[in-house]
């Protein structure tokens, strides 16, 4: 069935992850498929990065393929969340910021990866790793506000905490940990300037934090 989906930003494409393992590129007028995609494995998750026609598409295989969307291809070499095939860990969520794509897993590892430019190639180089040691990432933001140079990223964990980090260094810095979920967080969003966190958790919660 299909796991995921989303306009492309451009508005002409729908764009659906199948856990038949294919990456699927709709016409919205007519519900036609404009192409199918055989992926790294079953879909979990998508995003598109805003400055360029590429799609970022996390895998439960651990891999994470990059397609462009004008050629209809996956470029680049798919860039491994889990590099170790007796670990594979789920890739649960994506986010872009600018040329970085961050990228959340079963296995409580956040990685963030410098993603190349254009249709030719958009291989990976990781860049930045945190460690959640007591569950999967469930979800991830970038910090929107702030300096073009800053990287912060908001993760939220099953452990039922959420982080803030400092993804600048190859080890990852937390500089502040949230506390108030009893249970797995589900969800999470930040305003637009970055001064205030929304969260939603299986303990049937709502919290609002000041960032």
């Amino acid at each position: 069935g299909v796991t995921c989906g989303a306009f492309s930003l451009c508005g002409k494409h729908l764009l659906s992850g199948g856990g038949d393992g294919t990456f699927r590129i709709w016409n919205p007028k007519n519900g036609s498929a404009r192409a199918v995609i055989k992926t790294s494995g079953p879909v979990n998750t998508i995003h598109q990065k805003a400055s360029d026609d590429v799609v970022a598409i996390g895998c439960a295989s651990g891999q994470i393929d990059v397609v462009h969307l004008p050629t209809k291809k996956i470029v680049g070499t798919p860039m491994e969340h889990s590099p170790d095939a007796s670990e594979v860990a789920s890739v649960e969520c994506l986010k872009f910021k600018g040329a970085f794509l961050a990228s959340g897993g079963v296995d409580g590892n956040v990685k963030v990866f410098e993603v190349g430019v254009g249709g030719s190639d958009a291989s990976g180089l990781l860049r930045s790793t945190a460690n959640h040691k007591n569950g999967g990432v469930t979800c991830l933001e970038w910090k929107r506000a702030g300096a073009a140079v800053e990287r912060v990223l908001f993760t939220a964990c099953a452990d039922g905490r959420l982080r803030m980090w400092d993804v600048r260094p190859a080890n990852a810095v937390v500089l502040k940990c949230f506390k108030g979920h009893s249970d797995m967080v589900l969800c999470m969003d930040l305003s637009e300037d970055g001064r205030a966190m929304v969260s939603g958790g299986d303990d049937h919660k709502i919290m609002v934090w000041a960032v």
